[in-house]
């Protein structure tokens, strides 16, 4: 059946002899296109193959031990801290602050810079806040301290800590620690006893002290004529009261007036 159309019975023309060079045509093509396109797939391959082997060879980015080994090495001397156990010491710390809204309950702070005359690498110090009322204090000590916490059962957000070096809290619950800023764990600007030392010597050495002393009056969201600075030497047991500080059943109240001066700031 032919659809409307008419059968025809002539054959078609033959085609020319030319069919071989069509052939070698399209393989010279496919040569070209191979010379082309092989030297990129190689090199993606390699690419590739490189980033992989070097991706499995570094862990995945870890922006708090970057900050840890950062601080830790800055001043281009490696100590024998472990940045691990410092993250794991932070980790620790951190779970156990409250929120700043808990912080912001306090009526007054307590600024306590805290010496130690011997040699001792680090010293564990005993710290009473059974009487320490609506009061918070923030500590800020020359070395690591090991804090054993006594008469805090049922208060939240009293204490913080600032300085160079770690520190870590005995017989402490979550919630009763106010924050920290610690130079080991990545903070930068933090004060020292020896800014207060030399509060007088410069005006770095104030402006740092005054940082802190003021940073941790708007944390706790007191009143700058309710913030009291303590100077504390050798201290084995502390008790923070409600208006005071006693260090071995001393107190030691701040001679050189930081306090004063530092409100008069911003």
């Amino acid at each position: 059946m032919s659809f409307g159309r008419k059968p025809s019975h002539d054959r078609e023309p033959a085609e020319p002899a030319a069919r071989p060079w069509r052939s070698l045509g399209m393989i010279a093509n496919s040569m070209l296109i191979l010379l082309f396109v092989l030297p990129i797939v190689t090199s993606a391959s390699i690419f590739l193959a490189v980033n992989f082997q070097l991706w499995k060879g570094f862990g995945s980015f870890d922006p708090l031990s970057w900050r840890i080994e950062r601080a830790h090495n800055e001043n281009g001397v490696v100590s024998g801290d472990d940045p691990e156990q410092l993250k794991a010491l932070y980790r620790k710390l951190q779970s156990m602050t409250a929120s700043r809204d808990a912080a912001q309950r306090s009526d007054a702070v307590h600024i306590v810079f805290q010496f130690f005359e011997d040699r001792a690498p680090h010293r564990r110090v005993n710290l009473d806040l059974s009487d320490i009322g609506d009061a918070a204090a923030v500590f800020v000590s020359d070395r690591p301290v090991m804090w054993g916490i006594e008469g805090a059962a049922g208060i939240r957000a009293k204490i913080g800590f600032e300085g160079p070096f770690a520190f870590d809290l005995d017989n402490a619950h979550d919630g009763l620690l106010a924050g920290f800023r610690v130079g080991v764990f990545g903070a930068g600007g933090t004060a020292s006893p020896q800014d207060y030392l030399e509060f007088r010597k410069g005006r770095a050495q104030m402006h740092t002290v005054c940082s802190a002393v003021l940073r941790w009056q708007r944390y706790f969201g007191v009143d700058k004529t309710r913030v009291f600075v303590w100077s504390v030497r050798n201290a084995q047991q502390i008790v923070v009261k409600d208006r005071s500080v006693l260090v071995d059943g001393r107190s030691n109240p701040d001679f050189r007036g930081i306090a004063r001066t530092c409100t008069r700031w911003n």
